[in-house]
């Protein structure tokens, strides 16, 4: 039976019916090299000094301050100390040690005097400088020190955080891991790599919102392509919800005769609204299924992802603990004439120059995203806005 759409749901009171879903977050270990983007789910403490022993900064000669009193002093030279050296030299009066950037400093030292600042003669090492106690030298602890919580949990990890936790001898660590569960519907879908017969189009929405969820540091998981088959939807769908923290299914969710995933989330769980007024992205289900959130979203590529930027990554956000960045906005001249209807839009542009050009080719465009830079928005009640007018462009995240 086909279900009209009358009732639509303002994008703000889906906003707020996905707020008051509870998510659950689960947590894993992770080696470094697959930790780049994770949320931190425990406190980093350094159980040591970084670094672990004062260590030189420039390559030169380590003395002692003193024993320089003004340019011109020749000092014995004693030994040399490279990076890596395990054993302590201890320096006397008037010595000098040879010694590389990085190499533990010895004992009784107290500066460093950069090799360009010295000649050498007969033994001896003279400094042509001024010597100011404890120069090029990086003390232990200096950078982090024993004790010292260095990252917090909740943070999100990156290149120089991971260097962090490499610098404390860590290897893996405990993150956040947020399940989205992935669900495709439709007869016309292909995976792929595979070849397209007639009639068929490429399943483009798995691709887009796994991509879409690893950029919010969550986990997505594709159960694949299910044909337009209730009973194999049900049985899909009830083994997705019994997976993960969230699931998300695409298409099937309008008012054709054949949509029927709105009829499985209402026989096993709870629709909280179906459609939404915005464009793109009419055939929106928000349900709960054996208390895990459902998303029903719509087959279109465009409007798919749009409605998974604007709503469904604030569920995703809310599970994993982080907040969404402010977004940047910009004022633009609007170069083409743009027709709306009564749904809050937002329409796709592409910036150049400080003018803003329509990107839209409908909501079934893969490409329409692709090339838009940010969005205007268009107010229910807006059904034209002019070329020449200014508008202002709120960009996408990326």
């Amino acid at each position: 039976m086909r279900k009209i759409l009358n009732h639509l749901t303002s994008l703000d009171e889906a906003r707020q019916i996905l707020a008051s879903l509870s998510v659950d977050c689960g947590e894993e270990h992770v080696s470094l090299e697959r930790a780049d983007g994770r949320i931190l789910a425990e406190n980093i403490v350094s159980d040591i000094n970084v670094p672990p022993f004062a260590k030189a900064l420039k390559d030169g000669y380590a003395i002692r301050a003193k024993d320089v009193p003004a340019p011109g002093a020749c000092l014995l030279l004693k030994d040399y100390v490279p990076a890596g050296r395990g054993d302590i030299l201890s320096l006397g009066k008037g010595e000098a040690v040879e010694i590389s950037t990085g190499a533990p400093i010895p004992q009784e030292s107290d500066s460093v005097v950069m090799v360009e600042d010295t000649t050498l003669a007969e033994g001896k090492v003279c400094i042509h400088s001024k010597v100011r106690q404890g120069q090029h030298i990086l003390d232990a602890g200096t950078d982090i020190s024993k004790g010292e919580t260095v990252l917090e949990a909740g943070q999100m990890l990156s290149p120089a955080k991971i260097g962090i936790l490499a610098a404390l001898g860590i290897n893996n660590t405990i993150v956040k891991n947020l399940i989205v569960g992935i669900i495709s519907t439709g007869n016309e879908l292909t995976e792929p790599g595979n070849p397209l017969g007639p009639g068929r189009i490429y399943d483009a929405n798995s691709y887009t919102l796994s991509t879409a969820i690893r950029r919010l540091s969550a986990t997505p998981v594709a159960y694949g392509i299910v044909r337009d088959e209730p009973e194999k939807a049900r049985s899909l769908l009830l083994e997705a919800v019994s997976e993960c923290d969230v699931v998300l299914t695409t298409g099937s969710t309008s008012a054709g005769s054949d949509d029927f995933m709105y009829r499985l989330m209402e026989e096993e769980g709870q629709i909280r609204m179906h459609g939404l007024k915005f464009k793109p992205g009419k055939p929106v289900i928000i349900a709960s299924v054996r208390n895990i959130p459902v998303i029903g979203l719509p087959g279109n590529p465009t409007a798919s992802l749009m409605v998974f930027n604007e709503i469904v990554s604030l569920l995703v956000r809310k599970g994993l603990g982080i907040s969404a960045p402010e977004r940047q906005r910009m004022k633009a001249t609007l170069m083409d004439d743009v027709y709306s209807d009564n749904r809050l839009e937002y329409h796709c542009v592409e910036v150049i120059d400080g003018c803003a050009y329509s990107v839209d080719k409908t909501s079934a465009s893969i490409t329409t995203l692709a090339k838009a830079d940010g969005f205007i928005v268009i107010e229910p009640q807006i059904t034209f806005v002019k070329a020449g007018n200014e508008v202002e462009v709120t960009f996408f995240e990326n």
